[in-house]
């Protein structure tokens, strides 16, 4: 059973990154000037490194392949853009802040089931 769940965890975690890869490609117009107004540094560059990394790194923990190491990536990716994104302590009111902490919590719970799938590995049932 406890297999069961952690695929069940995988597909789950696995999708939101896949979905994101997918719809950066299919928008990438959108993708990129969402980017640009983030004020990321290299904002192309970045764009472009964000799309394979969601895409495969998505695909590979659904399928448990290369789960821990995806997961980890991913996971600093959550982390960094969290903190860049969603700094709430810097946003000019108060429901403005509380807003963003939203997001960020919910970011960092994204980071917390990522990191644990890092450690733990993907259970039992994986491709190959």
């Amino acid at each position: 059973m406890d297999d069961l769940i952690v695929l069940f965890a995988r597909i789950l975690l696995g999708a939101v990154f896949l979905v994101s890869g997918i719809d950066k490609i299919i928008f990438f117009g959108e993708a990129r000037e969402e980017f640009r107004k983030a004020k990321l540094p290299y904002s192309n560059v970045c764009l472009m490194a964000v799309i394979p990394l969601h895409f495969f790194a998505g695909l590979g923990i659904i399928l448990g392949i290369y789960t821990s190491p995806s997961a980890f990536l991913l996971a600093g990716f959550m982390l960094c853009v969290t903190l860049w994104i969603h700094d709430f302590w810097n946003r000019p009111t108060r429901q403005a802040k509380l807003e963003s902490s939203r997001l960020a919590l919910a970011n960092y719970a994204v980071l917390g089931g990522l990191l644990m799938l890092a450690a733990n590995g993907p259970g039992a049932y994986v491709v190959g």
